[in-house]
């Protein structure tokens, strides 16, 4: 990924609005932009002219060369300094210190005292931020190019200096380049780092790790562009402390300048991605993007000769934790991602749309955010079972569907435990959500067992338990199943009638098994009985299945009968509006 990101940037280098992303320079103003003020001191023929009070300018930080000095009694190679406006006069000894310290000195003595003065007499509102810097003779010192050279040089020093030793290492090939060159061995820009304590407790030796990733000095600012593109313009949100980035990879570029091209093509709709609050429904990763479709409209993206890389990560200071990284994405594998989405969300429309009060209809998008939810453990995090899921939508890898069925299950009891009995209809939107993202995870090829999934009926027919058995085989391999799916239907029925869902209470919070269903069925029939009601169907068909007694584990039951349970409210719920069956029968 490192490599990928690299080849990327090389592209973008010298794109003009790219440019602070390749300076070792910082923004001293990061999202407060707009807040920024910049003193600027005025040197003409080598004397101090006073201050200009300037709007700060993005657009600058490679003049301003602004960078946070190292430590709080730190100072910056050039005097290009945030002020301290609580205190104004330590601000001006760092600056000081910078120029006594550039050799040759830029300003005498004398010339330090007037800037004191002039530097000290200002007022500093607090409403803005403030950084001081200078300009030599109508150049800003990043104009300058000896100081360009000294900032740029003590900026990539800590690439290869530390305290424990150095690491820099002449005639050898860079990793990124292949070519021949002084390299470095403490480059950990995108995460990369093989100098950390538990490395040198075990005996490495430091001073080595340039053979493990040389870094040429000439690839560290294109490397640098990398890690600013890809945190300010290829990534987004996806979920708490979690981000996410799509990245081509470019496997033929001979034509250089069209390279150049689709890169920034590619950046242009990321950036309008990861700007984007539309909450359209091609979206996929999380709920407001939609650039995966934009990869395979535009003709130049979605070339055989790109590949795209995709990442989930934390940033953790000025490191990477990296969740997922998934290497070679090809364009057609995207579509048919995008294509099941679309199958899958149109199969069960019929049972997971709805109409608001105010008339709105709402429709179940199927996103890797919203799968995220049966991984999910607390409020922030994620179990490493949902990465692999993801990397196996991308890739078409096997993945184990008893594990995603049981982890199903446990969401379902757990929305049962919290909204059953107050907010019902939540309850039954988290089980009729899973019939589309499971489809969707067997149109993809994920699931070793690849039984056949029938087109349901259309929704102007008459919906029932037994042609939903007969559409989906897959949830009903054993016979045992589709009693406990019945036993689940038949239980809707009675709680249209049973005031207060006094019978959900009899069934263990839908851990079902068989000495379960063995002991509440028959109780299940009574109840019906004592309502007036009977389901001939139903029941017999649920007696001669429950008869047969093939093996099935708790989770399976316990997934069938929930099923039931909630899906035969939509097939009444249906049948009536189609006037295909009278109220009567089932209430």
């Amino acid at each position: 990924m490192i490599t990928t990101l690299y080849k990327f940037a090389e592209l973008l280098k010298d794109k003009p609005d790219l440019q602070t992303y390749f300076s070792p320079a910082e923004n001293p103003f990061e999202g407060r932009e707009s807040s920024g003020k910049v003193l600027v001191g005025i040197f003409e023929d080598q004397n101090f002219k006073g201050f200009d009070l300037e709007d700060f300018r993005p657009d600058y930080i490679k003049k301003y060369l602004y960078r946070r000095p190292a430590g709080a009694r730190g100072t910056n190679i050039v005097p290009t300094l945030i002020v301290n406006r609580q205190d104004p006069e330590k601000t001006f000894g760092k600056i000081k210190q910078s120029f006594i310290n550039l050799s040759p000195q830029l300003v005498g003595k004398n010339q330090l005292e007037n800037i004191e003065i002039d530097f000290l007499s200002h007022e500093f509102n607090p409403a803005y931020s403030y950084l001081v810097t200078f300009k030599i003779d109508g150049d800003y010192l990043g104009e300058k190019e000896d100081l360009v050279k000294r900032f740029n040089s003590e900026a990539y020093t800590k690439y290869f200096k530390k305290n424990y030793g150095n690491s820099k290492k002449k005639n050898q090939i860079c990793a990124l380049t292949g070519k021949t060159s002084t390299v470095y061995g403490f480059v950990d820009t995108l995460g990369f780092t093989v100098d950390a304590d538990s490395f040198r407790r075990n005996g490495f030796d430091a001073s080595s790790s340039y053979k493990m990733f040389p870094v040429s000095e000439s690839a560290i600012p294109i490397l640098e562009g990398a890690r600013g593109i890809l945190l300010n313009k290829l990534a987004s949100n996806f979920f708490g402390q979690y981000k996410y980035a799509v990245i081509p990879h470019f496997v033929f570029l001979e034509d250089k300048d069209l390279g150049e091209i689709i890169a920034k093509t590619f950046l242009e709709k990321a950036a309008f991605n990861a700007d984007s609050k539309d909450l359209g429904s091609d979206a996929f990763i999380n709920d407001s993007e939609s650039l995966l479709k934009e990869i395979i409209a535009d003709k130049m993206l979605k070339s055989s000769d790109i590949l795209y890389g995709i990442l989930f990560f934390e940033q953790q200071q000025a490191q990477f934790k990296i969740h997922l990284e998934i290497s070679d994405v090809i364009p057609s594998r995207i579509a048919k991602v995008m294509d099941s989405k679309r199958q899958a969300e149109n199969r069960y429309k019929w049972l997971t749309s709805y109409q608001t009060k105010d008339g709105n209809l709402i429709t179940q998008r199927i996103t890797l955010f919203r799968l995220k939810e049966y991984f999910q453990t607390g409020e922030k995090n994620l179990q490493p079972a949902y990465f692999k899921l993801v990397n196996s939508i991308f890739t078409g890898q096997y993945y184990d569907d008893s594990k995603i069925l049981t982890l199903i299950l446990n969401t379902w009891k757990s929305s049962f435990k919290k909204h059953f009995h107050d907010e019902e209809n939540r309850f039954n939107t988290t089980v009729k959500h899973a019939f589309a993202n499971l489809y969707f995870l067997h149109l993809l090829g994920l699931f070793k067992k690849q039984e056949n999934m029938s087109e349901i009926k259309e929704q102007t027919e008459k919906q029932d338990a037994f042609g939903f058995i007969e559409a989906h085989p897959a949830y009903f391999s054993k016979e045992y199943l589709k009693g406990s799916f019945l036993f689940g239907c038949l239980t809707a029925r009675l709680l249209y009638n049973q005031p207060g869902n006094a019978f959900m209470k009899e069934l263990n919070g839908l851990n079902i098994d068989k000495e379960l269903v063995t002991k509440k069925f028959p109780k299940l029939i009574s109840k019906l009985r004592q309502f007036g009601k009977e389901f001939p169907d139903l029941e017999a068909a649920a007696q001669r299945y429950f008869a047969i007694n093939d093996k099935a584990t708790k989770d399976e039951i316990s997934f069938a009968f929930t099923m039931g349970l909630v899906l035969q409210k939509d097939f009444d719920k249906i049948n009536k509006a189609n006037n295909n069956l009278k109220p009567e029968d089932n209430e």
